[in-house]
């Protein structure tokens, strides 16, 4: 008999602290509910860093006539567009660019949804690599790479903000 009274009296001082936590999960509910900055944050702190592959396309960017796979990607809560050389020996990677917005973005071109694709934006009859993304704000990006020969690189043709 003696057993059962120490185990009742051992749930009466648990009690409290469900009740505690309880209090607590709801205050952060809440503060989640009413606070979108601190609900990103939260989500972004507790996600993975692993390399997710959000949108691949492929083409001629290079005008080299060898193909090239375009890759966007999301690693370490960030946004990159890598780009590889298709040959016949695989693939290589010739350039790897940072997107300056971390949210993902989508948009419409000529009735098609899209997050990645390959468009001459500039009329130069070569196409340009189009990723739209959101900043911290939720508002929309459309970041626009072109690939410069003497360089041998790709830059930023739209407005860094």
């Amino acid at each position: 008999m003696m057993g059962f009274k120490s185990l009742i009296g051992d749930l009466k001082k648990i009690e409290p602290l469900s009740f505690s936590l309880g209090l607590g999960m709801m205050c952060l509910s809440l503060s989640l509910a009413f606070h979108s900055g601190l609900k990103y944050e939260i989500r972004n702190g507790l996600a993975l860093n692993e390399r997710v592959v959000l949108s691949t396309v492929t083409g001629n960017i290079t005008q080299d006539g060898i193909l090239s796979k375009v890759i966007k990607v999301r690693s370490d809560n960030k946004i990159f567009i890598e780009v590889y050389q298709l040959g016949a020996n695989g693939q290589e990677l010739i350039s790897k660019l940072p997107i300056p917005h971390s949210h993902d973005g989508y948009f419409h071109l000529r009735g098609e949804s899209s997050n990645l694709i390959l468009n001459d934006v500039d009329g130069d009859s070569i196409p340009e690599i189009v990723a739209p993304s959101f900043d911290h704000n939720m508002v929309a990006h459309l970041n626009v790479y072109k690939y410069d020969r003497e360089a041998n690189s790709f830059y930023l043709m739209t407005k860094k903000e």
